[in-house]
């Protein structure tokens, strides 16, 4: 997995000149879209943080089991109040083969624990126990990630949810995953993966098959594949095919250019979107094009294949930094920010810090609030629209368990916080 410097490196190093000055805009915005690509790589490292104190918390009785999915508070809430399947499935064991080693075969078994399944979601935990050969190729202290390489989850439509490698008839679907407990006494793992989309269909059976596991260790660069071949089949509960949503109707607005076209609750969260009209793009400031453009056309260098070389895109970005932050450019682009961003929120912030009085929550009638959710399936918008409106599009953690017939939506608009009455549709 590449780091974020090196994927904004990358994706620096495939744009010509004019590409480069309007990509550079966008890194320097805080907006979502550049925390979208940051956010799938924390989630993969959240494994070094569950593996830590994954023990703690893992191979645990019922009685205290607290669900931390790595999606987001909704989707822990709902867990949390009944919206998950326990299998109670046996283990399906397989002798396994490792690649590029010669030793005995490697008894693996495999399950699935538990699983939820939403519009958008498909989370999983994976149980893993290996037989003693396992020492030999593996140190479970070591494991920094596990892949299903060729993982393959479809259901009895033969609808494909996921697919790890290429396939044209598979739901276009994102993944992160994190290994959730391990133990080197016990020789267990939990591996948690979750899939998301947006918008997964109503089954009722699903199958997971893969034939690889792939380990890769803090201290190798090689990873080590245990290959086997394993077919999971279980039944989906009615309570996740039979998902239905809940409505709300707005009583009244302390803004009349809100035109509220969306308020609906699930199990797992609270999607919430409205239009401002009279809202105008304004017009990125022209001295500081004009300043990036000198820039690039003094320190841009191209390769032989039309690219920009990575010491000048290392140049081009200092130089870009140092003219965002020197006088009048500073206070020019600090105007245009403002403008630009008439709704704040933390979903719309990288710095995810800021204080929730300041930015936009959903509140039941009990004075809870809920925050966006920072789940990488969350489906959110702010975009200027059609020359005159802005969107405003987001998810919110309130779910089904903790709403109430009468909520207030709470938008800071330009610094000014705008309620929302909202009632549930009977």
């Amino acid at each position: 997995m590449k780091s974020s410097k090196e994927l904004f490196e990358e994706l620096q190093g495939n744009i010509i000149a004019d590409n480069f000055e309007k990509e550079y805009t966008l890194k320097e915005k805080k907006y979502w879209r550049v925390y979208e690509m940051k956010k799938r790589i924390i989630a993969i490292t959240m494994g070094g943080i569950m593996l830590a104190s994954g023990v703690a918390f893992g191979f645990h009785s019922e009685e205290i089991i607290n669900y931390m999915k790595g999606l987001g508070k909704g989707i822990d809430t709902a867990a949390n109040n009944g919206y998950i399947e326990k299998t109670n499935m046996e283990t399906i064991n397989q002798n396994t083969t490792v690649e590029n080693n010669i030793i005995d075969n490697v008894k693996v078994g495999a399950k699935i624990d538990d699983f939820i399944m939403d519009d958008y979601n498909l989370s999983v935990k994976f149980d893993f126990e290996f037989d003693e050969n396992i020492d030999k190729v593996i140190d479970f202290e070591k494991i920094k990630n596990i892949e299903l390489s060729d993982l393959c989850v479809s259901d009895e439509n033969n609808i494909i949810l996921y697919s790890a490698f290429y396939n044209e008839n598979a739901i276009n679907s994102g993944l992160n995953s994190f290994i959730k407990a391990s133990s080197k006494e016990l020789k267990k793992i939990e591996l948690q993966y979750n899939m998301y989309t947006d918008k997964y269909p109503k089954s009722q059976k699903l199958s997971f098959k893969f034939a690889k596991m792939e380990f890769q260790e803090m201290d190798k660069n090689e990873k080590t594949v245990l290959s086997g071949n394993w077919n999971i089949n279980i039944d989906v509960p009615e309570k996740f095919y039979n998902r239905s949503e809940e409505y709300y109707k707005v009583v009244s607005s302390t803004n009349d250019r809100f035109n509220i076209y969306s308020a609906k609750l699930t199990d797992t969260g609270f999607e919430f979107g409205m239009t401002i009209k009279d809202e105008h793009k304004p017009t990125y400031p022209e001295e500081v094009k004009n300043g990036r453009k000198n820039i690039i056309e003094k320190y841009g260098v191209l390769d032989e294949d039309g690219l920009y070389t990575t010491e000048s895109q290392k140049i081009m970005s200092q130089k870009m930094n140092e003219l965002s932050v020197a006088s009048p450019y500073k206070e020019m682009l600090e105007k245009y920010e403002k403008e630009d961003t008439p709704i704040l929120s933390r979903g719309l912030t990288i710095d995810v810090k800021s204080d929730i009085e300041d930015g936009c929550y959903v509140m039941n009638n009990k004075g809870e609030k809920f925050e966006c959710t920072m789940s990488p399936s969350r489906k959110c918008n702010y975009n200027f629209i059609d020359g005159d409106k802005y969107d405003f599009y987001e998810t919110y953690s309130m779910t089904k368990y903790d709403a109430t017939d009468d909520i207030t939506m709470v938008v800071n608009y330009r610094g000014t916080l705008e309620y929302i009455r909202l009632q549930k549709v009977k």
